[in-house]
This record gives C-alpha cells, sequence and structure tokens, in this order.
C-alpha cells in the first residue's frame, strides 16, 4: 500500500477495505495476516468475496458512500 500512496504522492486514495479479524490462538499479527486461512473463514469466504464484488460493482456505479455503507453492513454468520 505504501508503494502505491508513494507513486500516487497522496495520502487520499478510496479504498475498500476487508477485515482478517484478530489473531486467533496466540499467533503474531504478521504469522496471522500472513498465513494459512483457517478453516472455519474458509467457509465465509465465498459469502465475502460476493460482497466484495457486489461492494466493487455499487462503487463503480454509484459511488463510494453506497459501497461502503453496503460493505460494512455484512455480519458474517456467528462461529458455531
Amino acid at each position: 500500500m505504501m508503494s502505491v500512496l508513494g507513486a500516487l504522492q497522496t495520502l487520499e486514495v478510496p479504498r475498500l477495505r476487508i477485515g482478517i479479524g484478530a489473531p486467533q490462538n496466540g499467533l503474531a499479527l504478521p504469522d496471522w495476516v500472513l498465513g494459512r486461512i483457517p478453516k472455519e473463514q474458509k467457509l465465509m469466504f465465498e459469502k465475502i468475496e460476493d460482497v466484495v464484488w457486489n461492494g466493487l460493482t455499487l462503487w463503480l456505479n454509484e459511488g463510494i458512500q453506497k459501497a461502503m455503507a453496503y460493505v460494512n453492513s455484512f455480519q458474517p454468520e456467528p462461529r458455531q
């Protein structure tokens, strides 16, 4: 991200972010970010992927505010 901001020479870049949750099992943040996706999160990936693509489509067609509202309203199913 820093290289993109450097190339654009601005911090004012609209972005659509996807959270990865907090590290589990005592993992350090870099290991969590770069590690394998836990099985239970893989099960949610298809639903999250749909939300992201719909959000991107909204952003392109109706603006970033509508896209952010849509994406931010997504509630993952509670863990079982």
